[in-house]
């Protein structure tokens, strides 16, 4: 399933890594930051994350107050990406990920994704984890 631009919509055995981790920087650059509730690019973004990172951040409300904390906020609305190295380790992958944000500002943050064994999405890669690096204003 894929959105109108193309981007995918959710989980897929046919994603790569590189493509769930731009799925997600995809609906969260079109996410207000001064929103309230998970719009539907937190909603979209939501989708891709691992059933253990849904049950560690969730519901999804909680997971949208969180993205609008100081730490990940940044990722809202952001202007500009540059993919870094991305390392694969079997079933584990880690994403190495720099935003411009809407005031200017520039951001790292490390997408940690696992390839699930788990029905119903046995074999898609989903995220585990999105770390901020440490800076100014982390």
């Amino acid at each position: 399933m894929t959105q109108r631009d193309g981007a995918p919509d959710a989980p897929s055995r046919s994603l790569s890594v590189e493509q769930v981790v731009g799925a997600q920087l995809d609906a969260l650059r079109s996410e207000p930051q001064d929103g309230a509730a998970a719009g539907p690019g937190i909603q979209r973004a939501w989708r891709f994350a691992s059933p253990g990172n849904q049950a560690a951040t969730g519901p999804v409300d909680r997971f949208a107050a969180m993205l609008r904390d100081l730490l990940y906020v940044g990722l809202l609305e952001h202007v500009a990406v540059a993919l870094g190295p991305l390392v694969l380790d079997g079933d584990q992958a880690r994403q190495e990920v720099l935003v411009v944000t809407l005031d200017d500002r520039t951001e790292g943050y490390t997408w940690v994704l696992g390839r699930q064994v788990d029905p119903p999405f046995t074999g898609c890669w989903m995220t585990e984890a999105v770390l901020r690096h440490p800076g100014p204003d982390a």
